[in-house]
C-alpha cells in the first residue's frame, strides 16, 4: 500500500471513530455504549494516541520555526501528512467540546433536546457551537420553564 493510500486509510478511520461518537452524543447520549465509549472519554484518548504519534512523526521532518509565522504554518500543513494531523486535532478537540458539553448540560438540567442543534455546530463549524450553547445555557439557567 503506498503512502497516500495509508494516510486515506487512516483518515477514513479516524473520521469514522468521530462521527460514530457524535452520532451517539446527538441521539443516544444516555445509552451505555455512549457512556462507555464516549463520555467516559475513551473516543479522544484514541484520537489523542493517534494525533501524538502523528503529530511527533510530522515534526520530527519539520523546521519548527515555520510556526512563527502564518506562511510557515501553511507549509506545513502543505503535505497530506501534516493535513491529517490538523484533520485528527479538529476531531479530537471538537468532540471533546461536545462531550464536554452534554455532561454540562446534565449538570445543569439542561434538556438534551436543547443540545442537539449547538452539538451539530460543533461538529461542524467548532467554536460557533460551543458559543450556542453557552448562550442556551444561559437562557436556560435564567428561565428554565420557558415562560
Amino acid at each position: 500500500m503506498d503512502t497516500m493510500h495509508f494516510l486515506e486509510l487512516q483518515f477514513r478511520i479516524v473520521s469514522t471513530v468521530a462521527l460514530a461518537s457524535w452520532i451517539l452524543l446527538w441521539f443516544i447520549p444516555r445509552s451505555r455504549i455512549a457512556e462507555k465509549l464516549v463520555l467516559s472519554g475513551v473516543g479522544c484518548l484514541v484520537l489523542s494516541i493517534v494525533y501524538s504519534i502523528k503529530l511527533l512523526a510530522a515534526l520530527a521532518f519539520s523546521d519548527l520555526q515555520k510556526f512563527q509565522t502564518l506562511t510557515g504554518v501553511m507549509s506545513f500543513f502543505s503535505s497530506p501528512e501534516a493535513m491529517l494531523v490538523g484533520w485528527v486535532h479538529y476531531l479530537t478537540f471538537d468532540l471533546f467540546v461536545g462531550i464536554w458539553m452534554v455532561r454540562d448540560a446534565r449538570r445543569f438540567d439542561v434538556p438534551h433536546a436543547f443540545l442537539i442543534f449547538p452539538l451539530l455546530l460543533t461538529f461542524l463549524t467548532g467554536p460557533l457551537g460551543l458559543l450556542m450553547y453557552v448562550v442556551l445555557k444561559t437562557m436556560w439557567r435564567r428561565n428554565p420553564q420557558g415562560g
